[in-house]
């Protein structure tokens, strides 16, 4: 899983002038030559109308009938009327979503930007990622979690953090691991001045709820990945060493182990489903945790087949049958469903 540690996914202006009209909508920018140089208006495409008149610096963004403008060098926003909802105070913004984070003197607060209002003071130096309504921010390097009423749900306490995914909130915690031994240093006359605790460094995993109540706290060696249905995870455990494979467990929303531990066992989230790879052969979870296709079969290909929606499963003795993003078998190209 890759950490953003940059607003990436955000539009903002330091590398944008018309990011908003590269989507469709009914408006348009225009420009006009003044005295003060070249400055930036709006009109409505159907009717060919003057929403905003050409007095502006630029036009970032456009969302929910709020246009993100800047003036004289300092951002705001206005609505379609040409009211301003939020003044030209800003020194850079990011929009996504249902909200806006706005930068005044280095620091960054979360906006209602509908409303006008500033759900948070500035007081964030990053706005890392906004993502199913939570934002993750950080102070002095440290990450933290914020809902998207302002309301903090956890502290800006982590070294190592990702976006909100579903109902889950995943942070590493870094720990020192130590193997039990340590190094001593003694004097000339065999007296201890020293010891030293012998071990490594490492990072748990741990899963928090968008509540921040925790669902689960990891151990040693282990990483968790996040499936597409976004009501269960993977947590593979480390492997004993690079001859042996990892290990895998199933848990959900509350905490609840699905599948415990089994190194017979690999689970691997896909777009539709998680494979399952087992000693048996290949198979199918839905994202509750049911089995779908039962591990015996020798392989199942990614969905390549009839225009991308039907993927092959395959038995060992080479015949094979087609399924669909549900993994319900379909007849196709003259191949039957088995019994």
């Amino acid at each position: 899983m890759k950490d953003t540690t940059k607003r990436l996914f955000f539009c903002y202006t330091l590398l944008i002038s018309n990011c908003m009209f590269a989507q469709e909508h009914d408006y348009k920018t225009f420009e006009k030559n003044t005295m003060e140089g070249t400055k930036v208006g709006i009109t409505n495409k159907k009717t060919g109308k003057e929403v905003l008149p050409a007095v502006y610096d630029n036009v970032f963004e456009y969302e929910n009938e709020r246009f993100f403008v800047q003036n004289n060098g300092k951002i705001g926003v206005i609505d379609t009327m040409g009211k301003i909802i939020i003044p030209f105070q800003y020194d850079d913004v990011a929009v996504k979503d249902d909200r806006a984070f706005l930068r005044k003197a280095n620091k960054w607060a979360m906006f209602n930007y509908q409303a006008g209002i500033a759900m948070t003071t500035f007081q964030y130096d990053e706005v890392l990622g906004y993502e199913d309504g939570i934002a993750r921010v950080a102070i002095a390097g440290k990450q933290g979690y914020v809902d998207k009423f302002g309301k903090q749900i956890l502290s800006c306490k982590f070294t190592e953090g990702y976006d909100c995914y579903g109902e889950f909130i995943l942070v590493y915690e870094k720990v020192f691991v130590s193997t039990g031994y340590e190094y001593v240093t003694r004097n000339n006359d065999g007296e201890i001045i020293n010891k030293r605790d012998i071990g490594s460094s490492d990072k748990l995993p741990i899963v928090f709820n968008k509540q921040g109540k925790i669902v689960y706290k990891g151990v040693h060696g282990e990483r968790v990945k996040f499936c597409n249905g976004k009501s269960v995870f993977i947590v593979e455990g480390a492997m004993e060493n690079y001859s042996k494979p990892a290990y895998h467990k199933l848990i959900d929303a509350s905490g609840f182990t699905i599948i415990p531990y089994s190194t017979k066992y690999k689970f691997d989230p896909d777009k539709n489903w998680i494979r399952i790879d087992a000693p048996t052969g290949r198979g199918i979870l839905g994202f509750d945790g049911k089995v779908l296709l039962n591990p015996n079969f020798a392989s199942i290909s990614d969905y390549t087949y009839n225009n991308e929606t039907l993927a092959k499963v395959s038995f060992k003795n080479d015949s094979f049958f087609y399924i669909d993003t549900n993994a319900k078998c379909v007849e196709f190209n003259g191949v039957k469903c088995p019994e």
